[in-house]
């Protein structure tokens, strides 16, 4: 098991999360997947912040998040919530 910052990886986990990263073509999910993993794997939240280019809070919460949902797959577990009101506009 890895551990930093309450964040625990099974070794099934891990492997999860790395497939993920290698996997995914959404920005966004990227990004959290590898401060998941990076957690995981012992990094500070402040290097992972520096890294993501993000603030420490936001690590935080990725982390807390990822934790809250251990019921869902770990695409679900790592992605955004959903957000209330009409989607945003490309332009």
């Amino acid at each position: 098991m890895s551990t930093f910052a309450g964040i625990q990886l099974s070794a099934d986990e891990l492997r999860a999360v790395k497939e993920l990263v290698a996997s995914t073509d959404h920005a966004q999910r990227l990004r959290r997947a590898l401060a998941i993993l990076w957690l995981g794997q012992g990094e500070s939240a402040q290097r992972v912040a520096d890294r993501l280019c993000v603030s420490r809070t936001t690590v935080y919460n990725w982390a807390a998040r990822f934790q809250e949902r251990s019921n869902l797959e770990l695409a679900a577990r790592v992605d955004d919530a959903a957000r209330p009101g009409r989607p945003r506009l490309l332009r």
